[in-house]
């Protein structure tokens, strides 16, 4: 488990994931707003069969609630570890106390699921990070904003 003295000077860098804002779940921009994320699913042998025979979706769609999703907003490359902290108190102040300690969660709990790199140094971001739909798929209820 990551500390908040593990994060410190580190950069946050969203992974090139179909993600978007669920308007049946709050505003599409603003305060409220979720941000939906889809996971590819990992089949096995077995589960690659049965899924080709009775079908079904390849991704995992992993809502965030209001914290989360300004917390994977600001993991854009351009915002330090220090930088977030300060963000996400001046958003949501004693909610989120202490706010070292719950962003080092919610950062190690991104990591851990592959959703965001963390980067020592400022990265270079040559891939796409911002809202983008699944290929081959419609829901009319998924908001993206382009870049």
């Amino acid at each position: 488990m990551l500390t908040p003295n593990d994060l410190a000077g580190c950069y946050p860098v969203r992974n090139e994931i179909p993600w978007g804002y669920d308007t049946r779940r709050g505003p599409s921009s603003g305060d409220g707003r979720i941000a939906i994320l889809f996971m590819p699913k990992n089949f096995g042998k077995i589960e690659k069969f049965v899924h080709s025979i009775l079908g079904g979706s390849k991704f995992l769609r992993r809502p965030m609630d209001p914290l989360m999703t300004v917390v994977w907003e600001l993991c854009d490359g351009t915002n330090n570890f220090e930088e977030i902290c300060n963000q996400l108190d001046s958003i949501f102040h004693e909610d989120i106390a202490p706010v070292q300690e719950r962003t080092c969660t919610a950062l190690d709990g991104l990591g851990r699921s592959g959703l965001i790199e963390i980067h020592r140094e400022k990265p270079i971001v040559e891939h796409k990070i911002c809202s983008h739909g699944l290929l081959n798929e419609n829901f009319p209820w998924l908001h993206i904003e382009e870049e």
